[in-house]
């Protein structure tokens, strides 16, 4: 299952299911230390955004903590990390036991219609983070539309 069949079962579960807005390939602020790509937000009606970053290796995973700016970006409530089921299963004790002490959830993603993202573990809310602000919302949809409408062009 490659990144971007990850990101359209979890778009249709968690958006057009849950009423969510999804985003794929998002820019986020990172505080002063500049900015990374998520691989998917998603924005819930009370304006909390959650944010997922596909795995579909376990080098790509570890790879993932090793990086300069990992994910904290100051409008992300929630995180997770999405693995294709199988991967999950073969490696669920090393995963689980290098997200420990992190505040990820788990998502494991099956290759088939409808409900097909299970989510394993919670995250632990970032509590202090808020709704985002109307402004930023909008620059969110804009930039999520552009992508949409270009990736279904081409």
């Amino acid at each position: 299952m490659t990144e971007v069949e990850i990101q359209k079962r979890i778009a249709y579960q968690f958006g057009l299911i849950n009423g969510n807005i999804v985003l794929p390939n998002v820019f986020l602020p990172a505080g002063r230390c500049g900015q990374y790509e998520a691989d998917l937000l998603y924005i819930t009606p009370k304006r909390y955004c959650t944010e997922i970053e596909i795995k579909i290796s376990m080098a790509d995973f570890k790879a993932d903590l090793k990086k300069k700016i990992y994910h904290t970006s100051d409008i992300v409530r929630n995180f997770y990390y999405a693995f294709p089921h199988e991967l999950y299963q073969e490696n669920s004790t090393e995963i689980n036991q290098i997200l420990s002490d992190s505040d990820a959830g788990i998502m494991a993603v099956k290759d088939f219609q409808g409900r097909c993202v299970r989510i394993l573990r919670d995250p632990k809310p970032r509590r202090h983070i808020e709704p985002i602000k109307e402004q930023k919302l909008y620059d969110l949809l804009r930039i999520g539309c552009m992508k949409w409408y270009t990736a279904n062009r081409m």
